[in-house]
């Protein structure tokens, strides 16, 4: 089996990684999607925000608690997805079912 991050002659040489192997890595960043709101404010406090006018736009449409409380829940899965999955890497349709996806 090729390695993910083969692209051509001019890689060669390079380190290889299986999908399996791709997949266990990535699915150890899970834990920072589960913190995503504490990671948010740790950069904010270094002074980065680009995200922050999206944050924003999603919250301000968050008329109760309860739907401020499914958006955070909705966001921290999407980052544990986005996270779970190696990417850009060519994958099959079988690989692509062994990706995190989201209980919820």
């Amino acid at each position: 089996m090729k390695g993910l991050n083969e692209q051509g002659d001019d890689n060669k040489g390079a380190a290889r990684l299986t999908f399996a192997e791709a997949n266990a890595l990535c699915r150890q960043f899970l834990p920072l999607g589960d913190a995503l709101f504490e990671n948010i404010a740790g950069l904010e406090k270094s002074g980065f925000g680009t995200f922050r006018p999206t944050l924003e736009l999603t919250t301000a449409c968050c008329h109760t608690e309860d739907e401020r409380e499914l958006h955070r829940k909705r966001a921290i899965e999407s980052a544990k997805e986005a996270l779970g999955r190696p990417h850009p890497f060519r994958v099959t349709a079988e690989e692509r079912s062994q990706f995190y996806r989201s209980p919820s």
